[in-house]
Protein backbone atom coordinates (compact mmCIF):
# COMPACT_ATOMS: atom_id res chain seq x y z
CA UNK A 1 0.00 0.00 0.00
CA UNK A 2 2.95 2.12 0.26
CA UNK A 3 3.51 4.96 -2.46
CA UNK A 4 0.72 4.76 -4.84
CA UNK A 5 0.16 0.97 -4.06
CA UNK A 6 -3.30 1.46 -2.46
CA UNK A 7 -4.54 2.12 -6.02
CA UNK A 8 -4.26 -1.64 -6.49
CA UNK A 9 -7.61 -2.36 -4.13
CA UNK A 10 -9.68 0.18 -6.37
CA UNK A 11 -12.18 -0.84 -8.59
CA UNK A 12 -10.84 0.51 -12.03
CA UNK A 13 -14.02 1.63 -13.22
CA UNK A 14 -13.80 4.30 -10.44
CA UNK A 15 -10.19 4.19 -9.85
CA UNK A 16 -9.37 7.64 -12.87
CA UNK A 17 -12.12 9.69 -10.96
CA UNK A 18 -10.54 8.91 -7.40
CA UNK A 19 -7.27 9.55 -9.27
CA UNK A 20 -8.48 12.67 -10.72
CA UNK A 21 -9.97 13.56 -7.32
CA UNK A 22 -6.97 12.91 -5.31
CA UNK A 23 -4.59 14.53 -7.36
CA UNK A 24 -6.62 18.09 -7.08
CA UNK A 25 -6.51 17.67 -3.79
CA UNK A 26 -3.24 17.55 -3.01
CA UNK A 27 -2.81 20.07 -5.60
CA UNK A 28 -5.05 22.51 -3.78
CA UNK A 29 -4.46 21.08 -0.30
CA UNK A 30 -8.42 20.46 0.04
CA UNK A 31 -9.63 18.51 2.23
CA UNK A 32 -10.34 15.01 -0.15
CA UNK A 33 -13.56 13.21 0.44
CA UNK A 34 -15.24 10.20 -1.68
CA UNK A 35 -17.55 7.23 -1.89
CA UNK A 36 -16.34 4.41 -3.54
CA UNK A 37 -15.92 0.67 -3.75
CA UNK A 38 -12.53 -0.98 -2.46
CA UNK A 39 -11.57 -4.47 -2.86
CA UNK A 40 -11.38 -6.77 0.68
CA UNK A 41 -8.82 -9.61 1.06
CA UNK A 42 -12.28 -11.86 -0.25
CA UNK A 43 -12.08 -10.34 -3.43
CA UNK A 44 -15.39 -8.86 -3.12
CA UNK A 45 -15.91 -4.81 -3.49
CA UNK A 46 -17.50 -3.17 -0.76
CA UNK A 47 -18.88 0.86 -0.79
CA UNK A 48 -16.27 3.25 1.79
CA UNK A 49 -16.45 6.37 2.44
CA UNK A 50 -12.93 8.07 2.22
CA UNK A 51 -12.29 11.01 3.88
CA UNK A 52 -8.25 12.41 4.14
CA UNK A 53 -7.83 16.18 6.01
CA UNK A 54 -4.54 18.09 5.21
CA UNK A 55 -2.05 19.13 8.22
CA UNK A 56 -1.01 22.28 7.20
CA UNK A 57 2.06 23.85 8.82
CA UNK A 58 2.46 27.68 10.07
CA UNK A 59 2.97 28.70 6.50
CA UNK A 60 -0.54 26.83 5.55
CA UNK A 61 1.61 24.39 3.23
CA UNK A 62 0.53 20.74 3.66
CA UNK A 63 3.10 18.96 5.44
CA UNK A 64 0.95 15.34 5.76
CA UNK A 65 -2.33 13.72 5.13
CA UNK A 66 -4.95 11.44 8.09
CA UNK A 67 -7.48 9.82 6.06
CA UNK A 68 -10.43 7.44 7.26
CA UNK A 69 -11.76 4.81 5.22
CA UNK A 70 -15.32 3.49 6.45
CA UNK A 71 -16.97 0.70 5.53
CA UNK A 72 -20.60 1.61 3.67
CA UNK A 73 -22.14 -2.13 3.77
CA UNK A 74 -23.96 -2.43 6.61
CA UNK A 75 -25.55 1.29 6.15
CA UNK A 76 -25.80 0.92 2.61
CA UNK A 77 -27.41 -2.77 2.76
CA UNK A 78 -30.26 -0.99 5.24
CA UNK A 79 -31.05 2.05 3.30
CA UNK A 80 -31.82 -0.38 0.97
CA UNK A 81 -33.90 -2.30 3.12
CA UNK A 82 -35.82 0.69 4.34
CA UNK A 83 -36.29 1.29 0.68
CA UNK A 84 -37.46 -2.33 0.02
CA UNK A 85 -40.19 -1.86 3.12
CA UNK A 86 -41.25 1.35 1.45
CA UNK A 87 -42.31 0.11 -1.34
CA UNK A 88 -43.94 -2.70 -0.05
CA UNK A 89 -46.02 -0.43 2.41
CA UNK A 90 -46.86 2.14 0.04
CA UNK A 91 -47.89 -0.55 -2.75
CA UNK A 92 -50.09 -2.22 0.14
CA UNK A 93 -51.46 0.95 1.35
CA UNK A 94 -52.35 2.26 -2.56
CA UNK A 95 -54.11 -1.22 -3.05
CA UNK A 96 -56.31 -1.22 0.05
CA UNK A 97 -59.70 -0.15 -0.80
CA UNK A 98 -59.89 1.43 2.87
CA UNK A 99 -58.25 5.21 3.65
CA UNK A 100 -54.88 4.38 5.63
CA UNK A 101 -52.51 7.13 7.11
CA UNK A 102 -49.60 7.21 9.49
CA UNK A 103 -49.46 9.13 12.06
CA UNK A 104 -46.43 10.88 15.17
CA UNK A 105 -47.62 10.14 18.45
CA UNK A 106 -48.30 14.19 18.96
CA UNK A 107 -51.09 13.76 16.33
CA UNK A 108 -48.67 14.95 13.24
CA UNK A 109 -49.81 13.31 10.03
CA UNK A 110 -46.74 11.48 7.57
CA UNK A 111 -48.83 9.48 5.55
CA UNK A 112 -52.18 9.16 3.40
CA UNK A 113 -53.19 6.61 0.91
CA UNK A 114 -54.48 8.14 -2.62
CA UNK A 115 -58.39 7.11 -1.01
CA UNK A 116 -58.11 10.07 1.20
CA UNK A 117 -57.72 12.30 -1.32
CA UNK A 118 -60.68 11.32 -3.12
CA UNK A 119 -62.84 10.89 0.05
CA UNK A 120 -61.69 14.47 0.97
CA UNK A 121 -61.01 16.47 -1.93
CA UNK A 122 -58.33 17.46 0.15
CA UNK A 123 -54.92 17.62 -1.31
CA UNK A 124 -51.81 15.43 0.04
CA UNK A 125 -50.18 18.94 1.44
CA UNK A 126 -53.49 20.14 2.73
CA UNK A 127 -53.84 16.97 4.75
CA UNK A 128 -50.12 16.56 6.33
CA UNK A 129 -49.34 18.09 9.80
CA UNK A 130 -52.64 18.71 11.36
CA UNK A 131 -54.47 19.36 7.96
CA UNK A 132 -55.86 15.97 8.68
CA UNK A 133 -58.32 17.47 11.20
CA UNK A 134 -60.11 20.12 8.98
CA UNK A 135 -63.00 17.35 7.35
CA UNK A 136 -64.00 17.03 10.53
CA UNK A 137 -66.97 18.76 12.32
CA UNK A 138 -65.76 21.20 15.11
CA UNK A 139 -66.89 19.35 17.49
CA UNK A 140 -65.19 16.11 16.63
CA UNK A 141 -61.70 18.13 16.20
Amino acid sequence: MEGWGWQSIHDPKVLPEVMERWKTAIATGEPFDMEFPLLGADKIFRPFLTRIQPLKNEQGRVIQWFGTNTDLSERKQAEEELALNEREFRLLAESMPQIVWTTRVDGWNTYFNQKWVDYTGLTLEESYGHGWNKPFHPDDQ
